[in-house]
């Protein structure tokens, strides 16, 4: 496994949310009660204590079972209640066992259509598992989850550290749109594995409930509010000046579904709320809108290495493109929500003209646009992005850039091509 310390630089990725949003908050729930290590599930080790500050005892510790318990009992109820006022979309983030132990929790996450990440079978450390045993436990976790919620997971994220193995048996089993363990980024991103790239949505340890801990940061309710206060203010900020980030908020019942823990966390919510322009997101939601868009960014980075420009905006118009209710980021899946047009920047297509626009504020030039830019964009639409083109994209197609042209390059043709092949592959 290679490291990437470069990410997406100092310009960063120009993003945009649905609605224009400044920032995309995600609430991810963790619910692992029931699957923890314990004596009491036949382990030779019990978890560290939750909320008491003394090593962990060699024998059956029933106070630090009962925290878990708390979790299970009360704790995820006052959660679904709050998200259930506010009428906020959640990530729950399970272990297998626990929905096994508790179904209600798995009934209520499949009426609600809150989405699913894969958090194993157990609460277990995946990093010393040999290759075959993390194989099983990950197709049973899938089998009983899919039973218990109504769905199969489409994320995963292991409890740390992953292992080496761990995203090649993720994209050998063929069914997830992401992981997330990486803590590498404000945005998702793409890494490569077995000569595929597959999407990643980093977590977060420092807006993270488990700070609760004992020794850890967050010393009362009122930290922890301030903490989260403070992340969403710099993300606003910085999302107001073109640069849209990613929230991730780690919630655990058995932690902040303690009562006071639970009002902080309820008014942050609604104090993001009424500031507005934020987007409340599961992580599937923004899986699938950062795999539509893939063809989208890929076209910008070939037209930035081309044309040696800058920026490059491409938007989509709602005239002649409609969001669909499937979304087939890879193949096999199974329907998703439908996405409102206006959240992928990609083409402008002008019905009254009939033109294709790609809108780039640095060169000029004549227009001469390549006759495959017509099947190249049909193309992605079908293949990649939850989209599809509602009549024909006949007619005339010229590029425009700060309403001048320019001429298209055989750099950028070869530029758009290659992009196009990247995409396929992909998707093989």
């Amino acid at each position: 496994m290679t490291r990437d310390l470069i990410g997406y630089g100092r310009a960063g990725r120009t993003v945009r949310w649905p609605g224009g949003a400044r920032v995309a908050v995600c609430l991810v729930v963790n619910y692992e009660e029931g699957a923890e290590q314990s004596f009491w599930a036949g382990d030779r080790r019990n978890e560290i204590p939750q909320e008491f500050d003394y090593p962990p005892l060699g024998v059956r510790d029933l106070g630090n079972e009962s925290i878990f318990e708390y979790g299970a009992r009360a704790g995820i109820w006052r959660l679904q209640r709050l998200f259930d006022t506010l009428r906020l979309p959640v990530t729950i983030q399970g272990c297998a066992q626990a929905f096994e132990l508790n179904p209600e929790v798995g009934a209520w996450i499949e009426e609600a259509g809150h989405d699913v990440c894969c958090h194993g079978y157990r609460w277990e450390n995946v990093s010393v598992l040999p290759r075959e045993v993390e194989r099983e436990r990950l197709a049973m976790a899938i089998e009983s989850i899919t039973s218990t919620c109504g769905r199969r997971p489409r994320g995963w994220y292991s409890r740390q550290p992953a292992s080496v193995n761990t995203r090649e048996l993720l994209v050998e089993e063929g069914g997830f749109l992401y992981d997330s363990d990486s803590f590498a980024d404000d945005l998702p991103y793409y890494t490569e594995v077995l000569g595929r790239r597959h999407l990643i949505i980093p977590y977060s340890f420092t807006l993270n409930d488990g700070r609760f801990l004992p020794g850890q940061s967050y010393s009362g309710p009122e930290v922890f509010l301030d903490h989260c206060r403070r992340a969403f203010d710099q993300l606003w900020e910085e999302g107001g000046a073109g640069q849209p980030k990613m929230m991730t908020i780690g919630l655990h019942p058995r932690f902040v579904g303690q009562p006071a823990r639970a009002h902080a966390l309820g008014e942050f919510l609604r104090y993001a709320q009424d500031r507005g322009e934020v987007w409340f997101a599961g992580r599937e939601d923004i899986a699938r809108l950062w795999l539509g868009r893939s063809w989208a960014f890929e076209l910008c980075d070939s037209l930035l290495a081309a044309t040696g420009a800058s920026r490059t905006t491409v938007r989509l118009g709602e005239a002649e493109l409609a969001a669909e209710s499937r979304a087939p980021g890879v193949r096999g899946m199974d329907a998703g929500p439908a996405i409102d047009p206006r959240a992928f920047p990609t083409y402008q297509y002008l019905r009254d003209e009939r033109r294709l626009l790609i809108q780039d504020d640095c060169r000029t030039g004549d227009p001469r646009p390549p006759a495959s830019l017509v099947e190249h964009h049909r193309v992605y639409a079908q293949m990649l992005a939850p989209i599809v083109v509602r009549g024909e994209l006949a007619g005339t197609i010229s590029v425009h850039q700060q309403d001048t042209t320019r001429t298209w390059t055989d750099a950028e043709v070869a530029a758009l091509a290659a992009a196009r092949a990247r995409a396929e592959k992909e998707l093989g």
